[in-house]
């Protein structure tokens, strides 16, 4: 799959791309930020996209999520995040995303995640 990754900490995105690149995915684009993230997503339109809620500008993840639906209906979203807040989870439950990972990391847990999301993809592909 191509994916794109929002992620501002350095050290969580080279991790997660290790792991996506481990088991054969490619990493397309990467950004911190949400205003850049949009146009990159928009235009490039990754069939994953990983999203962490808090970003280096004014804009969130949940809404950069929103903005792109706009141009890409069926985009696929996997939310990141080290926070556990009511308010946000209300937010992210209110938009459509095919999983959500607290940080740090789990690699065995994005794995089978990433399994699932091939066959739903490969499925809905099938005439």
């Amino acid at each position: 799959m191509d994916i794109y990754i929002v992620e501002d900490e350095k050290v969580t995105y080279m991790h997660l791309k290790m792991i996506l690149e481990r088991y054969g995915h490619k990493v397309i684009g990467n950004t911190g930020c949400g205003e850049e993230a949009i146009k990159e997503i928009i235009a490039l339109k990754p069939d994953l996209v990983f999203m962490d809620i808090i970003l280096l500008d004014d804009i969130d993840g949940i809404e950069v999520v929103e903005m792109c639906r706009k141009h890409i209906k069926s985009l696929n979203v996997v939310f990141l995040t080290a926070l556990s807040n009511r308010k946000i989870e209300e937010r992210i439950m209110k938009t459509p995303y095919k999983g959500l990972f607290h940080k740090p990391l789990n690699e065995r847990k994005i794995k089978g995640m990433l399994e699932e999301i091939e066959e739903e993809l490969l499925a809905e592909s099938k005439p």
